[in-house]
């Protein structure tokens, strides 16, 4: 109703930090100030509706760092030069479509990549090359520290970098087909 404050558990402020530092025996206390001149308040229609507070305490752990391999079609066994790719490494909440995090790491040449300063929680992770559809894990838990994770093979195909394989990718192999790196029409996500 018109007027009256939001009531419930509702989100008012998302505050982020950069730790300097891990505190892995105590923590660092979150305090709220209801003196003047820095008040900790929340208003609704000039009214304050902040009636009661905790103090809080925050624990900084360590970052998480994924190293994921991938498995390349069409190319000699790893390693070789061809196996470095670069590749998009996007994080998303479980079942959730925003992503939280990309990454743009390059493979090396056994088709390895690592990212790091990585939030540990529990994420959809999802890899992609320009020309292979992505691959997806869901509900993958991220600790503290090294995490490794296989994603499988990249299936190639994916000419368009839309995530699909159509007759539009057909297409541009077809007009790419027998042509070499700087010839007319030749399309490297064809080759």
């Amino acid at each position: 109703l018109a007027g009256e404050p939001p009531t419930g558990t509702i989100t008012l402020a998302t505050i982020r930090f950069h730790a300097i530092t891990e505190t892995l025996d105590s923590c660092t206390p979150i305090t709220f100030v209801f003196t003047p001149p820095r008040e900790t308040d929340v208003v609704y229609e000039a009214q304050s509706v902040l009636d009661a507070h905790t103090d809080g305490c925050a624990t900084i752990e360590g970052g998480a760092c994924i190293t994921g391999t991938v498995t390349l079609q069409g190319r000699p066994e790893p390693p070789d030069p061809s196996w470095s790719i670069p590749a998009t490494f996007t994080l998303y909440p479980p079942g959730g479509d925003t992503p939280t995090d990309t990454f743009t790491p390059t493979a090396d040449e056994s088709g390895t990549f690592t990212v790091c300063e990585i939030t540990p929680a529990t994420y959809d992770l999802c890899v992609k090359n320009a020309h292979t559809l992505s691959n997806k894990k869901p509900n993958v838990e991220i600790t503290p520290g090294p995490n490794s994770i296989d994603f499988g093979t990249l299936r190639e195909g994916d000419t368009n970098d839309d995530d699909c394989v159509n007759i539009t990718d057909f297409s541009f192999l077809r007009l790419s087909f027998a042509k070499c790196a700087g010839d007319p029409e030749f399309n490297p996500g064809a080759d």
